[in-house]
Formats: C-alpha cells, sequence, structure tokens
C-alpha cells in the first residue's frame, strides 16, 4: 500500500449509532467494520442467564438475530457472513447451544496486532493487503484443507495435486476440472444452492460473454454461488423481532473510544 491507501485512520466507536452508518442495509465491508467497532476494548465479564461470561479483547458476544435486525440483512445471510470470514482467516465463531441465551461469540483474529498501541509490527501493511485481497487457490492457504494436505504432500516428498486454479478451466462451452472437494468447499459457502445448475449457468454467461472470461475460473465460479447464495437469501422475508432473545448486549458495555482503520 502506497500513497493515500497507506496508514491508519481513527475511527470512533460511535460512529456505530450514527444515522448515517445505521439508515440502510449494510454491505459486507460496512458488516466487517461493525465487528472491529464492537469489538471489545479489553476484558470484562457479563451476565447472561445467570452464567458470568468473560469477554476477552477483540471479542463480539451478539446473536446472529440481533446482527440481522442492525445490518438488515435476514439471519442465513449473516450465518453465511460469519462462516466465510472464518474461511478467510479472519475470525473464530463460537455458537451457544443454549435455547434460552444462546449467543454467538465472535473473535477476531489479529486484532492486538492491528489495535494495540504503538508502531504496528513489521510487515503489518502487507498483510493488511492479503487480507483484503485473499488467495483465491485454497492450496495456498495454510489453514485449509487442500493447504495442509499439500503441506503433509511436500513433507513426505510428493508431488502436490494440481490446485483448483490450474485445473478449473472453460473449455469455450463448459466448466472442467470441478472435483467433489470443490463441491464440497463451495457447499459451505453457498449451503442453499443447487450447485449443479449454477455452474451450467456459470458456464452459460461465459459462452455468451467471452470479455469477461477469467483465467482464474475456479475463483469466479466461488463468487458466483456465494452471488447465487445471497440472491435467494434477499428473497427471504427478513427476520422478525418476534421471539428474537434477549441477551445482555456485551458491546454497549464498551467505553466510547477510537479503533485503528
Amino acid at each position: 500500500m502506497s500513497g493515500g491507501d497507506g496508514g491508519w485512520l481513527k475511527l470512533h466507536r460511535r460512529m456505530r449509532e450514527h444515522p448515517l452508518w445505521l439508515g440502510e442495509r449494510f454491505t459486507r465491508g460496512q458488516a466487517w467494520v461493525d465487528l472491529l467497532l464492537a469489538a471489545a476494548h479489553a476484558e470484562h465479564t457479563v451476565i447472561i442467564g445467570g452464567r458470568l461470561i468473560t469477554i476477552h479483547r477483540g471479542e463480539v458476544l451478539t446473536s446472529q438475530v440481533r446482527l440481522a435486525q442492525r445490518w438488515q440483512w435476514d439471519r442465513e445471510t449473516v450465518r453465511h457472513f460469519l462462516v466465510q470470514l472464518g474461511a478467510l482467516g479472519m475470525t473464530t465463531i463460537e455458537t451457544s447451544k443454549s435455547t434460552d441465551t444462546g449467543f454467538t461469540r465472535v473473535t477476531l483474529l489479529n486484532f492486538e496486532a492491528y489495535q494495540g498501541n504503538g508502531t504496528p509490527p513489521p510487515g503489518i501493511e502487507s498483510r493488511i493487503e492479503t487480507s483484503i485481497d485473499p488467495p483465491s487457490d485454497p492450496a495456498s492457504m495454510p489453514h485449509s484443507e487442500e493447504g495442509r494436505r499439500s503441506s503433509r504432500m511436500k513433507r513426505r516428498g510428493e508431488a502436490s495435486p494440481p490446485s483448483p486454479r490450474a485445473r478449473i478451466r472453460f473449455d469455450g462451452a463448459s466448466i472442467t476440472g470441478v472435483l467433489p472437494e470443490d463441491l464440497e468447499r463451495w457447499r459451505k459457502l453457498a449451503p442453499a444452492v443447487d450447485l449443479d445448475r449454477e455452474i451450467e449457468k456459470a458456464a452459460l454467461y461465459l459462452t455468451n460473454h467471452p470479455e469477461r472470461r477469467r483465467s482464474n475460473v475456479a475463483q469466479f465460479l466461488a463468487n458466483w454461488v456465494t452471488r447465487a447464495q445471497d440472491d435467494l437469501a434477499r428473497r427471504r422475508p427478513p427476520a422478525g423481532t418476534g421471539g428474537a432473545r434477549r441477551i445482555n448486549d456485551a458491546w454497549k458495555s464498551q467505553p466510547a473510544g477510537d479503533v485503528k482503520l
């Protein structure tokens, strides 16, 4: 990052309650920044359903119902978004199964590296660029199953199998090279989507729009099925308020302050 794109920006947590922030349906990027602004600044304890729950620095204690209401999304879109953040190595998610006092704990990974006091550690700018534009090849992501399998094969001196980017191609009429493991990965991103049908639609789109063809067909398909999932979610009625669980709102107990972006 260089020029006007470099450096840090302080944004006050009160921005989360500004009418400009809450005035319309959130974008994905806005939802991510909203989580950053909601994250605990310091460790503290709240009471939920008679239980003491410790919230650590960099964590958000909330619920998918509450996020759906706040972001003006339906609950399935929220769940899908949180799964995506986890797949990109940006968060970990813990969901309570309790009926009356259920909650979702979102832990923002590397929160201290980005939000700690003092000078950011060396290389932080390049890591930010990586998180903004994550690798499309799962084999290059060390925490993915394909990445772990690739690492094991390298340690044994075995040749790694072709990556999805090298294997999945568009031959001018159809998309080839898709394996069951690809379908399983995309099914996690888009559980409500008919993958076979969407792959056929994507191939037809590329056939009719040659100027839109991409060299990385694997990433194109991942984006395609994700959009299909979002389209399905938008056609569902928004999450209602009836029956929503009441929890002690952890982020409202946070002291006002700045978050560096």
